[in-house]
């Protein structure tokens, strides 16, 4: 755990540890008091931030933390994944929308370049959010299975899309 208190100004210092916490998947525990499941890599994240957050005028500690009860370990729990599902809900209405993008660009028979470099710049997108999610996701989160269910989906969808475009090519080549 790394509870902290951050110089106001300049606010990149203060922002930079609070985005480096959120990147590792930390679970702000309330403000400037954030917590990581116990390992060695977290510990040395969590230790570099304290000096760094000491470096520049402020004050941090890192404790090694354990609830009392069991109660609180199904909270936390509970807690790491309600952050990961929030995640892949927003991974997921992604893959929706990714998914009406390509049905409507084939239902208009669209079948042009643009669209499917834009289609599968989108789908490079949301496969490198994703693990960056599943990266942080240290308890199974169970909204992570609908999540790569859906962007599965869209990696189909997206191939089937680019098939539909080049045929669409070769067939307009053919045809010249």
């Amino acid at each position: 755990m790394l509870a902290y208190r951050a110089v106001r100004e300049p606010s990149r210092h203060r922002v930079g540890i609070w985005r480096r916490l959120k990147d590792a998947g930390a679970l702000y525990l309330q403000d400037a008091v954030a917590a990581l499941p116990s390992s060695a890599a977290h510990r040395r994240l969590l230790t570099a931030l304290a000096v760094e957050c000491r470096e520049h005028g402020g004050d941090a500690v890192v404790l090694t933390a354990a609830g009392l009860g069991t109660g609180d370990q199904v909270e936390l729990v509970a807690r790491f994944n309600a952050e990961r599902d929030r995640e892949y809900a927003e991974i997921t209405a992604q893959c929706r929308a990714l998914l009406g993008d390509v049905e409507r660009e084939t239902a208009h028979r669209e079948f042009v370049y643009a669209a499917l470099e834009d289609t599968e710049s989108n789908l490079t997108r949301l496969r490198g959010w994703a693990d960056k999610v599943r990266a942080r996701d240290f308890l199974d989160a169970p909204g992570g299975q609908q999540a790569r269910t859906m962007l599965e989906e869209c990696e189909e969808a997206v191939e089937s899309f680019a098939a539909a475009v080049h045929d669409h090519h070769d067939t307009r080549r053919d045809q010249s």
